[in-house]
């Protein structure tokens, strides 16, 4: 029997947050699609839970606001801080990002909110996006329905074959294009043989889920305590101190295994690295995760493309996998409308990998470093973290397990204690807690990460490079350089205008380019290309800190594309003569 089909311009494979911002970037282009979900519901159990400045301004194209986060982010205080303990109580070092005048500043100055970030559950966030999405009358939601196999991808559309796990049928979906947005094990990814660079297995973990207001309870508030004590190492997540927390710890195959990790043996676990009892404390849900380091050595084939951790898989020490695949999906969303829309050729999709994979690749070697650098802590109080891998393999090993059990355990805890008691002289040696703190002080780029979330600059794609180097900070993670060369990231400016103060990114658009330049004479406009070219005059704008005559385009996604002299309508032509370039043309602009 024949299947049913049906036919819709995007499909969407994967309803997390790559998958749900595509189709609601989609929709606020006027373009219909089709999200398929094998899950149910959105999951309850937390994962991510940092979403970064650059995340919030594009969640602003759709509609979701600040106060729409901050109704389940845990307080702008709390999510500020990171700890470094024995037991959740007893901390020997601490990160505080708001503590230091000079970076709040930095976020005040280079940012239209002044938050760097928000300390939110990716179950949480979840919820707001599939509202908006339901609420949509062009996206066409489904869970319970998932992608088993391609059957066509050609020049003309895509066919996949689709389970309504509901019903058991199969059906369907012919496609313009189809987004991989399924996840880091992506089975469309899989599906096309699209092989990956990096390691598959870096190290094992199992973490617990429980809620519980622990608000009362804590010595200072933070959003991550690192716990050092030995019998109970691990970290807690605070995604809300008052509701949700995570506790995670490592766990070492062949030795280990994650049913060996119990609700049991959770709650005492967690117990043990808080200080003190929590005799109410339910496990919620317990899942094992492995952490890999690996970017897709093409993010398409044929009229597929991989998104977010479809496409890269990075450790999550950093909180950069999430919110890279947002920019994934901001960056590729315009650009498959102006295609879809006859605007522009094929080519203006070939460059969504060119610009986004650099930054990928960049992004999973700092994760890996960030995993790597936070070790440092620890063996400088004596704790070899490699060292639990070793004593996992003891007590698997036979010599251990054929003593009684009570002997067995006497010797573990011997083995433990004395670790413990190297840990605690950080607690009563002036010179040893000098050293770490300073130790600690070397893990703020993992957590200040301004340049990495807007300091990025495409160095080729769809803009037109003006042979300009690339301004870097000195340091690259932490600080940012703002810069107006084509390709980077539209800078963040405060300007006075009749209607009152607003924000340069006040002035851009998803659904066009943005011309800002010193127009000639009053009331003189940019020639639109299809209608998608906005000109805006700066001439009355001061310090915004880009070259007193100098006009810029900046794309839909807010990156610019080119930046030239003072604007006068006659340059337009000159501006299509210079966009005879494959990557110019692909903007549209060419004809």
């Amino acid at each position: 029997m024949t299947p049913r089909r049906e036919q819709c311009e995007v499909l969407i494979s994967g309803a997390g947050p790559s998958g749900l911002v595509s189709a609601l970037l989609l929709a606020r282009l006027g373009i219909r699609s089709i999200i398929i979900e094998r899950n149910p519901i959105t999951d309850e159990h937390p994962k991510a839970h940092e979403i970064n400045t650059r995340s919030v301004e594009i969640l602003r194209e759709i509609g979701v606001t600040v106060d729409d986060l901050n109704q389940e982010a845990s307080p702008l205080e709390d999510g500020s801080r990171i700890l470094f303990c024995r037991t959740i109580n007893e901390d020997f070092g601490c990160i505080d990002l708001l503590a230091d005048p000079a970076r709040k500043t930095k976020y005040a100055q280079h940012l239209r909110e002044a938050l760097p970030y928000f300390n939110l559950s990716q179950s949480e966030f979840e919820k707001i996006l599939v509202a908006r999405a339901e609420a949509s009358g062009l996206i066409d939601l489904r869970f319970r329905h998932r992608w088993e196999s391609i059957v066509k991808n050609d020049e003309q559309s895509t066919i996949s074959r689709i389970l309504d796990e509901a019903s058991g049928a199969y059906y369907e979906i012919e496609a313009r294009y189809l987004l991989a947005c399924d996840g880091a094990g992506s089975p469309i990814r899989r599906a096309l043989k699209i092989e990956v660079d990096g390691p598959a297995e870096i190290a094992n973990f199992v973490n617990a889920y429980f809620k519980y207001n622990l608000r009362e309870r804590l010595k200072t508030p933070a959003k991550l305590f690192w716990v050092a004590h030995p019998k109970y190492a691990g970290s807690f997540i605070a995604h809300h101190i008052e509701k949700r927390w995570v506790f995670v710890l490592p766990y070492y195959r062949p030795w280990e295994k994650p049913e060996d990790f119990t609700p049991e043996f959770f709650k005492a676990r967690i117990q043990g690295a808080l200080g003190f009892e929590l005799p109410d404390l339910e496990i919620e849900s317990i899942s094992a995760w492995r952490m890999t380091a690996q970017v897709a050595k093409t993010y398409s084939t044929g009229r597929v493309f991989l998104i977010g951790d479809a496409a890269h898989r990075f450790p999550p020490t950093g909180g950069l996998g999430m919110n890279t695949g947002i920019a994934d999906a901001h960056n590729l969303m315009w650009k498959l409308e102006s295609v879809l829309r006859g605007r522009s050729g094929q080519a203006l999709l070939d460059t969504y990998e060119r610009e986004r994979r650099p930054i990928a690749v960049t992004n999973c070697e700092k994760s890996v470093e960030n995993s790597e650098n936070i070790a440092e802590v620890f063996t400088l109080l004596g704790l070899d973290l490699d060292g639990l891998g070793t004593l996992a393999k003891a007590k698997a090993s036979l010599p251990l397990r054929l003593l009684p059990r009570k002997l067995r355990d006497k010797i573990i805890s011997v083995v433990l204690d004395f670790a413990d008691r190297k840990l605690q002289r950080v607690f009563g040696d002036p010179e040893l807690q000098k050293r770490t703190d300073a130790a600690v002080e070397r893990q703020i780029g993992h957590f200040d990460r301004l340049g990495l979330d807007i300091g990025y600059t495409y160095q080729e794609g769809a803009l037109i490079d003006d042979g300009t180097p690339v301004e870097v900070a000195e340091d690259e993670v932490s600080d940012y350089v703002p810069s107006t060369r084509p390709g980077a990231r539209l800078p963040h400016a405060w300007i006075d205008t009749p209607e009152g103060r607003k924000s340069t990114h006040d002035f851009l658009a998803y659904d066009r380019f943005t011309l800002l330049g010193r127009l000639e004479s009053e009331g003189a406009t940019a020639p639109a290309v299809g209608g998608r070219v906005h000109a805006v005059d700066t001439s009355t704008w001061k310090e915004v800190g880009w070259a007193r005559r100098e006009s810029i385009l900046v794309r839909p996604d807010g990156h610019v594309a080119w930046r030239g002299q003072c604007w006068k309508p006659e340059y337009f032509d000159q501006i299509i003569r210079a966009t005879q370039s494959r990557e110019a043309k692909a903007m549209g602009l060419g004809t």
